[in-house]
């Protein structure tokens, strides 16, 4: 089984952090439940950058690793999902006519 496990990291500006959305492979060695790491799919930070860009970056990111990380397209839908429910992707459009901020 494939799927997101996030990490928060603080930053260096008290108050600050970046999520990080890692692919990892669960499974059972020797009676536990262990994680395999399968790939990092992106950092998502909106302090740094306009929150809509942050966004934006994040799903090109996800769009460059994931096909690559996971090749059965329902497995990529269901974590695309997973990814969705924390970093909604902007809509461009309304953000680059300057309606979404």
């Amino acid at each position: 089984m494939v799927y997101v496990r996030w990490k928060k990291r603080s930053l260096k500006k008290p108050g600050e952090y970046a999520l990080d959305a890692v692919l990892v492979r669960s499974g059972w060695i020797d009676g536990q439940a262990k994680q395999e790491f399968v790939a990092h799919l992106g950092t998502f930070n909106d302090s740094r950058w306009n929150p809509a860009y942050a966004r934006k970056k994040f799903g090109d990111r996800v769009d460059k690793i994931l096909p690559r990380a996971v090749p059965e397209e329902a497995t990529r839908l269901s974590i695309e999902r997973q990814l969705s429910s924390r970093v909604e992707r902007p809509d461009w459009d309304a953000f680059i006519e300057g309606r979404l901020t």
